[in-house]
């Protein structure tokens, strides 16, 4: 048996995999996809766990769109080793934003109802990517990993990090999420 990439190993195979071979008029790539596709489903398979949760997100990326007539998936982003200047960086913005939702409150109540229709116009969701960011940072981490002291004051973002480590310890213990 091959030796069981990591998971950073595995994300690059699931990136570099041709996903569209099966549309390919040339048999030797056909082949060629068929036999990568057949062996990331069998490490997936095989080990389980996170690697069965990332090539169930990324394969879910990449038939996803016009093409499918489905909504847009974005792929995962790449594990990745935090450190503590992220965390920090992290924090920060989460911070800037809850800053930028109170300017927004109190400019509508300055100016009146006219100010909602101006901070509806520049609406996000509010925190939204570094909330992505936190939960995939739990998914990739050890289960038994502690929410960074960063996170651990403010509820959203411990919320995010319990849900990213709940994701990955459910594949971990069923290979898929409950």
């Amino acid at each position: 048996m091959t030796q069981i990439p990591t998971i950073t190993e595995y994300y690059q195979r699931l990136k570099g995999h041709d996903w569209y071979f099966c549309w390919c008029d040339d048999p030797r790539a056909y082949k060629a996809g068929q036999a990568d596709a057949d062996e990331l489903e069998m490490i997936a398979k095989n080990v389980g766990g996170k690697h069965a949760a990332l090539l169930k997100f990324y394969t879910d990326a990449m038939i996803s769109g016009d093409p499918w007539k489905t909504k847009k998936v974005d792929p995962p982003p790449a594990p990745v080793t935090y450190t503590l200047y992220d965390l920090i960086d992290l924090r920060a913005d989460f911070e800037k934003e809850a800053i930028a939702i109170l300017a927004d409150q109190a400019l509508i109540r300055l100016i009146g109802r006219s100010g909602e229709k101006l901070a509806k116009a520049h609406e996000v969701q509010p925190h939204q990517e570094v909330i992505q960011k936190v939960q995939w940072m739990a998914f990739y981490s050890d289960p038994d990993a502690d929410c960074p002291i960063f996170f651990k004051n403010t509820p959203t973002l411990q919320a995010a990090w319990e849900s990213g480590l709940k994701l990955g310890t459910e594949f971990i213990a069923q290979g898929e999420p409950t």
